[in-house]
């Protein structure tokens, strides 16, 4: 008699990544950081925004505009804000006689 088989299991939350980001052990092999240094991060306040949709010790995801804004906070480099006025052109001219 042979050995009976085992069925494959699919893997946890199969396709989550591609729909709403990448998982914690995905974004620290992108980065190439290590986990430890991921945590050290979110408790520091340094890391993306996480998703967390069960709330606190369920599974989480990091999505793509999490990245995005992150980078965005590393680098310094913003979206371009309107000019302010400047202080000449906004104080009213006084007319001389």
């Amino acid at each position: 008699m042979g050995k009976k088989q085992r069925r494959k299991r699919a893997p946890r939350h199969s396709g989550v990544s591609a729909t709403l980001g990448l998982s914690v052990t995905e974004f620290c092999k992108q980065e190439h950081i290590g986990r430890s240094t991921f945590y050290e991060w979110v408790r520091q306040g340094k890391a993306p925004a996480l998703l967390q949709p069960g709330g606190r010790g369920s599974w989480t995801r990091i999505t793509p505009e999490a990245v995005a804004e992150w980078r965005k906070r590393l680098t310094g480099v913003a979206e371009p804000a309107a000019a302010p006025a400047s202080a000449s052109a906004a104080a009213p001219v006084a007319q001389q006689a």
